[in-house]
């Protein structure tokens, strides 16, 4: 495994000024970004268009994705510590192998994400969008999905204690 490298708020600021797809205000996009195996704490992307960057192995600590666009975004492997995803955009995401215990993502889209072998204990999904999405083998232990969409999701062999599913919308899920 290789080694993390922290990164510092100005760094990060660069990374995401040089790679980053950004659309301004005159229709200006910047390439793609590549966050893998950073550590990266206390940053704020909120409303950042941050579609199809890939954050393999990374560790997110305290940082908010509010109101985020987050579309296509790869975070495999990777570890969200107190982090918040409310409002954003996750559709199509992948989460393959990643500890977000406690994590918010309530009133996001994640519609079709790929949740897989993911540590989401104690997560929130309040009225999430959930449609297609997959959870495969997940730890879902005390996690809330209320008010969630999970119409077409795929809920296949995961750890379920203390889930709250109340008032969700279910119909033809894939056990």
């Amino acid at each position: 495994m290789e080694k993390k490298i922290k990164l510092d708020h100005n760094t990060l600021n660069s990374i995401l000024e040089k790679q980053c797809l950004y659309h301004t205000s005159e229709g200006k996009l910047g390439k793609l970004a590549d966050l893998s195996a950073y550590i990266i704490e206390e940053f704020d992307f909120s409303q950042m268009h941050l579609s199809d960057i890939i954050a393999i192995g990374s560790v997110f600590i305290r940082c908010k994705f509010i109101n985020c666009e987050l579309y296509g975004t790869i975070f495999d492997e990777s570890k969200f510590i107190t982090v918040n995803f409310k409002n954003s955009n996750l559709g199509k995401a992948q989460f393959y192998g990643v500890e977000a215990k406690n994590a918010c993502f309530d009133d996001t889209n994640c519609s079709s994400a790929e949740f897989d072998e993911s540590n989401l204990s104690g997560a929130t999904f309040r009225n999430a969008n959930l449609r297609g999405t997959s959870f495969t083998d997940c730890d879902l232990s005390n996690a809330v999905f209320d008010g969630a969409d999970l119409e077409y999701a795929s809920i296949v062999n995961n750890i379920e204690y203390g889930t709250s599913w109340k008032n969700v919308k279910a119909i033809n899920i894939v056990s």
